[in-house]
């Protein structure tokens, strides 16, 4: 079983996240050759606080969003 853990920031939208989500687990299955089934995507979603980009501490900068 693979178990993949991340972090991401909460702007993304509901339609979004599974489909980042379908993608983050089959990349792992190919890569790992694990089955689909048997990989386990744990998201922590955050707002951006206390994470830092390029010296800006995310939650100080109003208009910093990722559609990405």
């Amino acid at each position: 079983m693979a178990i993949l853990t991340i972090d991401l920031r909460s702007w993304r939208s509901d339609e979004r996240l599974p489909a980042l989500a379908a993608g983050l687990i089959d990349a792992v299955s190919k890569l790992t050759g694990e089955p689909r089934d048997q990989v386990v995507l744990i998201i922590h979603d955050g707002a951006g606080h206390h994470l830092v980009e390029n010296n800006d501490h995310l939650a100080a900068v109003p208009d910093i969003r990722s559609d990405a």
